[in-house]
């Protein structure tokens, strides 16, 4: 008979019956909790084995109640199991609780993050997520600090090919906090006024912005 904190394959035994039978395994799980009658014992409703699923993993979220009308389920979010950096799981949004826990500086609500196991994560470990809350492909970015502001509207100075420079208006979307998406005004390899690390950042053409919440660490269930 298996016992508690075991992991059991599908289709392996987990318990015999006193007729001779077998309980096996459904989906790869680890038991949680068994508690089964001893010999000779009858059955009762006390008795039971709880197990979780290690296909099919979820983690929780508290979402402060001013970021709450950002997210959606459905919405894509990128895990990182904290015991290895280097790999990352696509999960998604499968649940946002109702009813908020309250606390005077703000209450939260719980958002649940569903998310396929490739086999090494274990039950019980931290990772940290992070949830896209909109995105953007195939746009023109340039950095946050060369679009300027004056009387109410949003402009980069652009460098033509004699060396002068003008004022191009534009319209922004979606910002990283490093590049924001320009909506009109560009139309990609323009030079604008600015001074970057990278070479060929100055039109941004081709890149795709996501927008997320912070990155949380939370428990793997």
């Amino acid at each position: 008979m298996a016992e508690e904190n075991q992991f059991v394959a599908k289709g392996e035994p987990i318990l015999k019956y006193t007729n001779g039978t077998y309980l096996y395994a459904p989906y790869d799980l680890v038991i949680s909790k068994m508690i089964v009658p001893e010999k000779d014992e009858i059955c009762k409703s006390s008795h039971y084995i709880e197990v979780m699923d290690t296909n099919n993993l979820i983690l929780t979220l508290e979402i402060d109640e001013s970021e709450l009308s950002s997210i959606k389920v459905g919405q894509e979010a990128m895990i990182v199991v904290n015991n290895d950096s280097t790999r990352t799981f696509t999960g998604k949004v499968t649940k946002i609780n109702e009813l908020g826990t309250f606390a005077p500086n703000g209450s939260s609500f719980t958002a649940t993050i569903s998310f396929e196991n490739d086999g090494n994560v274990k039950i019980g470990m931290s990772a940290s997520c992070k949830v896209t809350v909109d995105k953007a492909e195939n746009i023109i970015v340039v950095p946050v600090a060369s679009v300027q502001q004056q009387a109410g509207s949003k402009f980069v100075v652009q460098v033509n090919d004699n060396g002068e420079t003008e004022n191009i208006q534009v319209e922004t979307g979606l910002s990283n906090g490093s590049y924001v998406e320009i909506k009109s005004g560009l139309v990609g390899g323009e030079t604008i006024q600015m001074v970057i690390a990278s070479s060929n950042s100055s039109n941004g053409t081709g890149r795709t912005m996501r927008e997320g919440m912070p990155i949380m660490s939370v428990p793997i269930r």
